[in-house]
């Protein structure tokens, strides 16, 4: 098993096995632990243990604990980081917390409450571009192109970028070339090329991250889901330079025009994509919080006026 006869404060046990019961603990004391996924006969998350303010399944009772998915950023690839929307973010006991910071070095309590398990979520922030439909064009970059997001007022550092393409369609998406350039125009990622065979993409929702645990199919039909950007040929565009991971664009820094061009490398098939957003994280929790009390979609950190508190209490806690 995991452990045995121990008390663990934020661990995350997973991946482990026993040949009776307890995979992840057997006889141990979880406080603000993560206990899934492990690999017994009998009891496989835990057996005869004391758990408070954990996530594991089943229930054990006791306070504070929850049975739900932890939603980990990449299982298949161990990385067992909090994705965003995970239940167990912010949901521990600040009271049960030991020590400063986390397995990465990160500190241990972001937003206001410690999260379960080994890793602490980093702040996220989100920016859209909803001009309306790029279009794509017959051997030629899409209309508009570039299609710009700007982003300003980051002081953070920040740790990791992904992108989002919302309602991509293409009646042949091996065709696609889509190609995200950081602020200066001096590097870019190709996320997405020559990807996905001569099948229908229907409104597909994809996600980059460099953390995913998959690539685009080469042939087969894409769905929505989360990706490492995928380039299946190499492609040249005048002036830029290609780097093969997200991360690699955040060297200068963020603020300034995030360019997406989307180019359509064959005649006889159309496409369109809805909109397209970027995420950054950080850990660092910001030092302005907005309130809006109009606002109809407030979420933490509140850090701009696209998602400021509606209220001065919630701003401060």
């Amino acid at each position: 098993g995991g452990a045995r006869d121990n008390t663990l404060n934020n661990c995350t046990l997973t991946g482990n096995s026993a040949g009776i019961s307890g995979g992840g603990d057997r006889f141990g004391t979880l406080k603000n632990c993560i206990v899934y996924f492990n690999d017994a006969p009998n009891e496989p998350n835990f057996s005869g243990s004391e758990v408070t303010a954990s996530c594991t399944t089943p229930d054990p009772g006791g306070t504070g604990n929850i049975t739900n998915d932890p939603l980990f950023v990449s299982l298949a690839m161990t990385n067992l980081q909090l994705a965003a929307g995970s239940p167990c973010i912010n949901a521990g006991s600040n009271a049960l917390t030991v020590g400063a910071t986390d397995l990465a070095g990160h500190p241990r309590i972001l937003g206001g409450r410690v999260d379960m398990g080994a890793f602490e979520a980093p702040v996220r922030a989100s920016v859209s571009n909803t001009d309306g439909p790029i279009t794509s064009v017959d051997t030629n970059f899409a209309i508009p192109s570039p299609s710009i997001i700007r982003v300003g007022g980051v002081t953070e550092s920040v740790a990791a970028l992904r992108v989002t393409l919302n309602g991509l369609t293409h009646t042949y998406p091996d065709d696609l070339d889509i190609i995200l350039v950081s602020p200066g125009f001096l590097e870019g990622v190709l996320v997405m090329s020559d990807a996905g065979g001569e099948d229908d993409l229907n409104g597909g929702i994809l996600t980059f991250d460099d953390a995913a645990g998959a690539v685009l199919p080469d042939a087969a039909q894409i769905t929505t889901g989360v990706y490492r950007p995928t380039d299946y040929d190499v492609d040249t565009f005048g002036g830029i330079t290609f780097v093969t991971n997200l991360a690699s664009l955040l060297a200068d820094g963020v603020n300034g025009d995030w360019r997406l061009f989307i180019y359509d490398d064959e005649a006889g098939d159309i496409g369109t994509l809805d909109s397209w957003s970027l995420e950054f994280e950080w850990y660092v929790d910001p030092t302005n919080h907005f309130v809006n009390i109009a606002n109809p979609t407030p979420a933490w950190p509140y850090a701009t006026w696209a998602t400021a508190a509606t209220n001065i209490q919630d701003a401060i806690d």
